[in-house]
């Protein structure tokens, strides 16, 4: 079982060590998000902004500005909705590749409650022009994840959830089939993948074959990819 934020933030500090163009901002929530493990390995490259999103996001802005690469590591909710403005036009409207981290995301949010929950990141984040949106569902679609961002230089949105999650088997990519594809498919992404699986697995134990459609990246959608996998499926479910 591994928490993607420490996935993601390890990934992140493995891409510094060759790097030093890859810096950390943290919404002084290093402990939670996995942050802490880039800290303790570049502490000159992390910068602990506190709670005060649209500074963060402005900051790593002007560090993208001047030719470093960014990541801003805090919960979903605060990067998604207290420091919007300032992703839609310090980051997105210039180009800039810095990265959102969102962890938390979702509404399963534990203890923390109602005030941290992100039912609509997703949606916030896809009508961002540019922007790419990435959720991953295990540790190695994270590093997957990690890899394609800073290999686009381009801004980008991680999902990740708060609840530890175990590995799916299979070759990362940006949309697959989690195992053998069907003519029913649950079409699912992140963590709603966990629970497509299991329903899946019910399904085929009453006898029913159902296949998963696993989606790493939100947006944009490799469109003609999404019609190669989905050419066999006559029904199409949510996750």
């Amino acid at each position: 079982m591994d928490k993607l934020g420490y996935a993601c933030a390890r990934r992140v500090t493995e891409i510094a060590e060759s790097n030093n163009k890859v810096w950390v901002l943290d919404g002084d929530l290093a402990t939670s998000n996995g942050a802490e493990i880039f800290a303790s390995r570049h502490v000159s490259r992390f910068i602990n902004i506190g709670i005060a999103e649209q500074v963060l996001v402005s900051a790593a802005a002007g560090m993208a500005a001047c030719g470093l690469r960014p990541w801003v590591f805090s919960f979903g909710a605060f990067l998604c909705y207290r420091a919007y403005d300032q992703l839609r036009v310090c980051v997105v409207q210039t180009k800039l590749p810095v990265v959102l981290v969102g962890s938390h995301s979702g509404a399963l949010v534990g203890r923390n409650g109602k005030t941290h929950t992100t039912l609509n990141d997703i949606a916030l984040m896809a009508t961002l022009p540019g922007l790419s949106v990435w959720t991953p569902a295990d540790r190695h679609d994270a590093k997957f994840c990690v890899d394609q961002i800073h290999a686009a230089e381009t801004p980008a949105y991680l999902r990740l959830p708060r609840e530890s999650v175990p590995a799916i088997a299979g070759t990362p990519a940006p949309v697959r089939w989690l195992g053998e594809a069907h003519s029913v498919a649950i079409i699912s992404a992140g963590l709603s993948s966990h629970w497509a699986l299991g329903a899946a697995a019910i399904l085929r134990a009453k006898g029913v074959d159902v296949g998963v459609l696993h989606f790493c990246q939100i947006a944009p959608l490799d469109v003609e990819r999404v019609r190669e996998l989905l050419a066999g499926v006559d029904c199409g479910i949510r996750g």
